[in-house]
């Protein structure tokens, strides 16, 4: 996706989602996002991503206390989404 959105002159990056913060408990298949997850996107939006880039982040998937890859679950790219809009206080995500 953010390839093909910087191939139409819109300027965008991709994001594995644990990059920008999106950290879970060890419950692969289901995993929680920690509480220590809105405050680690709120802190790489705000410091390392620029404002005038698309963010392109993979959803559905985290890392747990151990840097394992864990999977959210059902509506686990919702929640990615969700908890990144919620995490920077925007009004709406997409």
């Amino acid at each position: 996706m953010a390839s093909r959105l910087n191939q139409i002159g819109v300027p965008a990056q991709a994001f594995d989602s644990w990059d920008v913060g999106i950290f879970t408990d060890s419950n692969f298949g289901d995993a929680r996002l920690l509480a220590s997850s809105e405050q680690a996107i709120a802190n790489t939006f705000e410091n390392r991503i620029d404002p005038n880039v698309v963010a392109v982040v993979t959803g559905f998937i985290g890392h747990d206390p151990n840097g394992r890859i864990t999977t959210l679950g059902r509506g686990g790219s919702d929640l990615t989404a969700t908890a990144i809009g919620a995490a920077c206080r925007l009004d709406e995500i997409q």
